[in-house]
């Protein structure tokens, strides 16, 4: 049996109850949760211990993976507590489909109207590469990095990210 990687020590641990623990007659509802933003974890730190635009490149998928994950796992297990109808109203139709950077602005903003958690610092700091860090995925997800370069080409044309910009990443940064 594969082992599972170690969740953060603040996303709740999975809790796995066998079926045979269940009463054979049992007829209620059986809710099961899986964790993912710890794997996604595992995998952008494995490909921090790499170099070269490759790993680089993993690195920012998985990094951005990790971010929506986390938060709607964290959502998940400490602010609605498996309360499916609280999720829900944080994960509603009008923020299900937006991007990640959305959706982790709306929903913090949210949390600390509703007192769920308190003022959620946007530092430049870290905000900023954040942001820098989705669009090199929305790059690499959505093919802008695969676009044709060329002399005086205006800057939103130009591919992102690209070679250069993967080959100068230190390994980690996206972490």
């Amino acid at each position: 049996m594969e082992q599972q990687p170690q969740s953060p020590s603040h996303i709740s641990p999975p809790i796995f109850v066998e079926r045979s623990a269940f009463h054979e007659n049992w007829t209620g509802p059986i809710t099961t949760y899986d964790y993912f933003a710890a794997f996604w974890l595992k995998d952008v730190c494995e490909e921090a211990k790499k170099s070269g635009d490759d790993a680089c490149r993993r690195e920012i998928v998985f990094a951005v993976f990790f971010a929506e994950t986390y938060l709607f796992e964290w959502i998940r297990d400490e602010v609605a507590q498996s309360d499916i109808s609280i999720l829900n109203s944080y994960f509603d139709d009008r923020i299900r489909k937006r991007g990640v950077k959305d959706k982790w602005k709306k929903i913090t903003k949210e949390l600390c109207t509703k007192n769920h958690i308190q003022n959620f610092n946007w530092d430049s700091r870290y905000w900023g590469p954040f942001i820098k860090l989705v669009d090199a995925r929305d790059g690499l997800v959505h093919a802008k990095a695969s676009r044709p370069q060329q002399a005086g080409q205006p800057q939103g044309d130009q591919p992102f990210p690209s070679r250069n910009y993967l080959n100068q990443m230190t390994p980690g940064s996206a972490v």
